[in-house]
């Protein structure tokens, strides 16, 4: 039995008044819990995804279990289509636009950046976990890329992509589908 437990949170920043929903999830296929934040309308896993696929390509740090557990896998974008579980799906760009849109309300300077990268319980907790391209690991702490579900061209997708330095995040077609990129999952509603 999948126990969920739910609150909610008003949050004041920036002048704006954001109400969201702090639960829990239950994967059932490995027992693994996530949590999860509702912002906006949408129903958001606010931890990277760390299911090891039966197939498909995926891979994780090999620093420690700690390091493993935050930054979840990253899979290439096929296998990325397989891996949200029963009623939960990979996010469409429209999704992630309807992400950045809702934190856009935000007032001052980089405040979308701040706001999906805040790591407290009830917020979207972006990690910067790099990806994987054909050199390896690449951009950790530095950057994120989370795939979405629409494709562009029998070799690329959109992304969601989140960098440090210049503190933006935005949606585009930049990887082939051949990298390697965190997951995060939408309630299928």
């Amino acid at each position: 039995m999948t126990k969920t437990i739910s609150l909610l949170i008003t949050i004041i920043f920036a002048g704006n008044i954001f109400a969201q929903e702090i639960a829990t999830f239950t994967d059932k296929r490995d027992g693994e819990i996530y949590k999860t934040v509702k912002i906006g309308n949408q129903v958001w896993m606010a931890e990277n995804i760390r299911y090891k696929a039966n197939e498909g390509h995926y891979f994780i740090y090999k620093t420690n279990k700690e390091t493993n557990i935050k930054n979840g896998y990253l899979y290439n974008w096929t296998t990325a289509q397989k891996v949200c579980p029963t009623d939960w799906k990979l996010p469409s760009e429209n999704d992630f636009k309807s992400l950045i849109n809702y934190y856009k309300n935000d007032k001052g300077k980089n405040a979308t950046f701040k706001s999906i990268t805040s790591n407290n319980n009830n917020s979207f907790s972006a990690l910067l976990s790099g990806y994987r391209d054909y050199k390896g690991f690449v951009h950790k702490d530095k950057f994120s890329l989370f795939w979405s579900s629409t494709d562009i061209t029998d070799e690329h997708a959109w992304l969601l992509s989140i960098e440090k330095k210049k503190k933006k995040v935005w949606t585009h077609p930049y990887h082939t589908k051949g990298v390697a990129c965190s997951i995060r999952c939408l309630k299928d509603e």
